[in-house]
């Protein structure tokens, strides 16, 4: 039997929903002065796109604009088409920088120049991209935010949903923000600093932290911050009390450019590894 599909109504409220539940967590997560750190949190201030295909899809942009407030646009076109409706049909007709076969698939701090960006190959497909420019002179679009589904179901988009991520989004936010504190006071910079300049450079080190394993990793590190990049290590970050280790591993790679594994013993990082690669 064929499932009802979202309304922009629906769609709405999801929405207004997702974002009660996300505040409502973010207070409980972290203390008052990192609120506004939070680049959701920020963004949501301003204007906030949604996009529903009668065809396939559905989605939502933080336009980083205007005064607050969402307004969805319903097509008949792929939601990627809805979403990048401001690029040309010869555009349409390229070849995809990205296809999207998996869920959750997170790209940020970087611009996808000479194809169509991307498209959803599979059903439960998914894609979120955090400061991402797509580029294919002369047309150029930078997003600061935004999450495109494959699934455009109403139970996919209904309230219950919107509140369990909602929380799921402000646990991954503020582990982030931790990290954000701790790695801007190791290297001696302010926290805004951190987040313009060196944010996009932090990569994620995996390995063994024990004897010989410690002292590769340290050979690893130093090697990566002559490149100007900014090497984290999981035993590093601080805990939380809502995360436990798995949890924290993969929030940590969501915001990582890149991850470094030293597979040369036997350590964690071989749970670690798979859980990275099956969140992608």
């Amino acid at each position: 039997m064929t499932q009802p599909n979202v309304t922009a109504d629906q769609l709405v409220e999801y929405l207004n929903v997702f974002h009660h539940a996300f505040q409502e967590a973010v207070r409980s997560f972290l203390p008052k002065p990192l609120h506004d750190s939070l680049l959701r949190q920020a963004l949501s201030q301003h204007h906030i796109r949604g996009f529903v295909s009668t065809q396939f899809g559905a989605g939502y942009e933080y336009t980083g604009e205007g005064p607050p407030g969402i307004s969805v646009k319903v097509g008949s076109r792929r939601v990627e088409y809805i979403f990048l409706d401001d690029a040309a049909a010869s555009i349409r007709r390229l070849p995809s920088m990205l296809a999207v076969d998996g869920h959750d698939v997170g790209i940020m701090y970087l611009t996808l120049e000479g194809g169509f960006p991307f498209r959803l190959a599979t059903p439960d497909a998914s894609i979120r991209f955090v400061d991402v420019g797509f580029r294919v002179p002369p047309w150029d679009r930078i997003v600061r935010l935004a999450e495109i589904f494959a699934d455009r179901t109403a139970a996919f988009w209904s309230p219950a949903n919107a509140a369990m991520r909602g929380v799921q989004a402000a646990r991954a936010d503020a582990d982030v923000a931790t990290l954000d504190v701790e790695t801007s006071n190791r290297i001696g910079v302010s926290l805004s600093q951190y987040i313009k300049e060196f944010k996009a450079k932090t990569v994620l080190v995996l390995g063994d932290y024990h004897d010989e394993g410690a002292e590769r990793l340290e050979t690893i590190r130093a090697a990566l911050m002559r490149f100007g990049y900014q090497p984290v290590l999981v035993k590093e970050v601080p805990e939380q009390p809502h995360h436990d280790l798995q949890q924290k591993v993969v929030a940590i790679a969501s915001v990582a450019r890149f991850i470094v594994i030293d597979d040369s013993s036997l350590s964690g990082h071989l749970v670690e590894f798979p859980l990275v690669q099956s969140n992608r």
